[in-house]
């Protein structure tokens, strides 16, 4: 499937529970198939790596600052603002790239659709709340000038271009036609 049909799938369900394999279900309106995607085991210590070396990197930069008040300054925090995008499209678009169809029942389908209405509301609360922390990072950002507020908030809007990313208008559209 190529890139441009990936576009047009809606995500409209995702399972996810502890100790259980999760997935998530896409619809393609135009041809009603559905596709489903397992997500990806992450191994333990391969984050317990990661939060090492964020860790790390965090207490090394603490106490560098970076003033704005210059122009390549200024233009390395547009930059980083822009990789940070750019990196949370990659990752959302890396993490479901392995679509398999799936022949669910109409009624099946409708039930998906159901049960995920009340999803999409925590979804959309927990990316505010993100979106919200992202800003008052890059605030604290503006006003000490600390590296690490500006890492912290672009770390968190790579999490919230991928939320968004898996909340597209036509997924609202979807869910608005079945009440």
């Amino acid at each position: 499937m190529s890139d441009n049909e990936k576009e047009k799938l809606i995500p409209f369900y995702r399972y996810q529970k502890r100790d259980t394999q999760g997935y998530t279900l896409f619809l393609d309106v135009h041809s009603q198939r559905v596709y489903k995607v397992i997500h990806k085991e992450g191994s333990g210590v391969a984050y317990w790596i990661a939060f090492a070396l964020v860790l790390g990197i965090m207490r090394a930069i603490q106490d560098i600052h970076l003033p704005i008040s210059n122009l390549v300054n200024l233009i390395i925090v547009i930059v980083l603002g822009i990789l940070s995008v750019l990196s949370g499209v990659f990752i959302y678009k890396n993490y479901y790239k392995d679509l398999k169809e799936i022949y669910p029942t109409k009624d099946m389908i409708e039930d998906y659709i159901y049960e995920a209405k009340g999803l999409l509301i925590k979804e959309v609360i927990v990316t505010i709340i993100v979106s919200i922390a992202v800003i008052v990072f890059f605030i604290l950002f503006l006003v000490s000038y600390r590296l690490m507020w500006l890492l912290f908030s672009y770390l968190l809007l790579s999490g919230v271009v991928v939320a968004i990313c898996g909340l597209p208008k036509a997924r609202f559209e979807l869910y608005k036609e079945r009440r």
